[in-house]
């Protein structure tokens, strides 16, 4: 087969990465590649037919997603999206993301080895993991490193938004992550890019190498003078003066919800939070102290407080600590999952903080509380009931903007029910139904809920 010339573009520019490692100065993104070729010339062509040869044999894929297989070839893992539209985009986001980590905080995630063009599908190969999901827990320096990633990963802007246990891998003590097709980044604004409503030339032509060129540092800075955005519920996080969406946030509602809840003991969950002070909050306050400047003197300087609130509160939690923690996880469990249950969990969160409150003796607890409650007023601001949700269809007509006027949007195929709980507005998120493919060819597809923050789509209204 001939191989078509690829047009490679390079920028310059040495900086460092978040262990204080010196990058390499290059960032080179595609313009075009022929059909079934590596696109960036990381993988011979050889072995590049080698792996089209494993996948197309009929070889069982090492692991299933909701929208791609996963397959093992020697050392490599390669990822096949269902279909040349979302599944792919989030194919070529995952590439781009890894690449990122992977200069930024190296070891979080797996190295990213190249992608492979099928017709009008990317395949990506990156180095395969080795380990298992921590469907038990983690042993203690394991627990200790997955809170220093989701701190390094917080702090260079990027969110995974999906680390429940399959995303999870441990080997000894070491913790990596893996699927980031749904990540949110950070640019250079200050604002985080929802790839999901990008295009694949968004990714390969360069644009998105562009939007992120900045130092994490100076795009974390920037973060404190963004004033436009809402952040869902779930994610943001739980320091109101800090302005991220936030992994820790995600992790706990993905993953230690469940654990909690299946291991049945408050054990577990002191033992987290009093790890989190230790290796989330204070990694946190030594990061924000360290790049307080005068343009941002103030909010950064009250960041820093309610980060030594949540440090000392978690060093050694109360029951009353311990209840509202878990409560505030079962909310934004609820609301992720747009479930039933959604009402009787913020009753429940706003019953702790109310009765829990009044007894606080420390100042820490106090502005704990305080937090607490300003928590929950966001979200009955945010909230739209289904009534109004419904109402606000009507009026504005979202779902036809939706399909007519957001092409990033339409790629999905997706189909909203104008009743019932076809959207709903809650906590700042827009939730919707689409049809997803089923792994297997002869499955009817089966109908998911998907949900994106408010603030990711209201630029297209």
């Amino acid at each position: 087969m001939r191989v078509q010339a690829i047009n490679v573009v390079s920028r310059g520019g040495a900086a460092q990465n978040l262990r204080g490692q010196t990058l390499p100065a290059r960032d080179v993104f595609v313009k075009s590649v022929s059909f079934g070729q590596s696109v960036f010339k990381n993988l011979d062509e050889n072995k590049t037919g080698q792996i089209v040869k494993h996948i197309k044999s009929g070889t069982a894929p090492a692991g299933t997603g909701w929208t791609s297989l996963t397959y093992r070839l020697d050392d490599y893992a390669i990822k096949v999206p269902f279909g040349p539209d979302s599944e792919t985009l989030k194919t070529v986001q995952e590439y781009f993301t890894l690449q990122k980590i992977n200069e930024l905080a190296p070891g979080i995630a797996p190295k990213p080895v190249d992608l492979i063009k099928d017709g009008e599908k990317y395949y990506m190969v990156s180095e395969f993991i080795n380990g298992a999901h921590p469907t038990g827990g983690f042993n203690e320096q394991q627990l200790k490193n997955l809170l220093k990633n989701t701190f390094l990963l917080d702090t260079a802007g990027i969110t995974h938004v999906d680390l429940h246990c399959n995303n999870i891998f441990v080997s000894d003590d070491d913790v990596k992550f893996i699927d980031f097709g749904s990540c949110h980044m950070l640019d250079n604004d200050g604002k985080y890019i929802n790839g999901e409503l990008k295009n694949i030339k968004y990714f390969l032509d360069g644009d998105a190498q562009k939007a992120v060129d900045l130092p994490a540092k100076n795009k974390f800075l920037k973060t404190f003078l963004v004033d436009d955005l809402i952040f869902d519920v779930k994610n943001t996080s739980d320091n109101p003066n800090l302005k991220i969406t936030s992994n820790i946030s995600n992790f706990e509602f993905r993953y230690m919800h469940q654990q909690v809840n299946l291991d049945n003991s408050e054990g577990v969950f002191t033992n987290y939070l009093k790890t989190k002070s230790e290796f989330y909050h204070k990694n946190m306050i030594e990061f924000l102290t360290g790049i307080q400047d005068s343009q941002n003197s103030d909010i950064i300087s009250k960041a820093i407080e309610r980060e030594k609130v949540f440090k000392e509160i978690f060093a050694n939690p109360t029951d009353n600590i311990l209840k509202t923690e878990l409560a505030k996880i079962n909310l934004k469990h609820a609301v992720n999952s747009n479930a039933p249950a959604i009402d009787d969990a913020f009753a429940t969160l706003s019953s702790a903080v109310k009765k829990f409150e009044p007894a606080a003796v420390t100042e820490s607890e106090k502005t704990y509380f305080k937090m607490m409650r300003e928590k929950l007023g966001e979200y009955i601001r945010l909230n739209i009931v289904k009534d109004n949700a419904e109402k606000l269809i009507d009026e504005k007509n979202i779902a036809a903007k939706i399909f007519n006027e957001a092409p990033a949007v339409k790629r999905f195929n997706m189909w909203i029910g104008l009743a019932a709980a076809g959207v709903t507005l809650c906590g700042g998120t827009l939730f919707y139904f689409h049809k997803r493919r089923s792994s297997k060819p002869d499955a009817p597809a089966t109908v998911q809920t998907q949900a994106y923050p408010w603030h990711s789509l209201k630029q297209f209204f």
